[in-house]
């Protein structure tokens, strides 16, 4: 059982996914340690910041619409795509999965997993861009 809880606990802390707990009142209460490599801030960092100030107003109103969706919906999971201003001061856009857990004993949180997708982002803005391109070339 031991080894098996530091698995868990390497995943969660090393793992390429930083993991943040939302209490039903909505008080962000745990951060994953990794929050550093991702962010660019520490755990305790985000813990006593304020949020909004980091996160542009659409992507702050879809994080708390994919929150308001999974605790009225138990059972359901959301994923969406937003940006964050890193300590560095550039812009990087991150993917979060929403599940609630609220029931969960042992989390009793939202549980929201963080990994980062800029360069997916990047690529597809740039597919886009050339798709666009080459239909207008060949419009007559």
């Amino acid at each position: 059982m031991q080894a098996q809880n530091q698995f868990f606990n390497e995943l969660v802390e090393k793992g390429p996914y930083v993991y943040l707990l939302v209490s039903a009142d909505g008080r962000l209460k745990y951060v994953s340690p990794n929050a550093k490599d991702l962010f660019g801030y520490t755990s305790d960092e985000i813990l006593r910041m304020r949020h909004h100030s980091k996160i542009p107003v659409q992507d702050l109103r879809n994080i708390k619409k994919g929150i308001h969706e999974v605790v009225s919906s138990p059972g359901i999971i959301r994923a969406l795509n937003y940006q964050v201003q890193q300590k560095s001061g550039f812009h990087r856009w991150y993917e979060a999965v929403i599940v609630n857990m609220l029931e969960n004993i042992h989390t009793n949180a939202i549980v929201i997993g963080n990994r980062e997708i800029t360069n997916r982002i990047q690529q597809e803005t740039t597919f886009r861009n050339a798709a666009t391109f080459l239909l207008k070339s060949f419009e007559l």
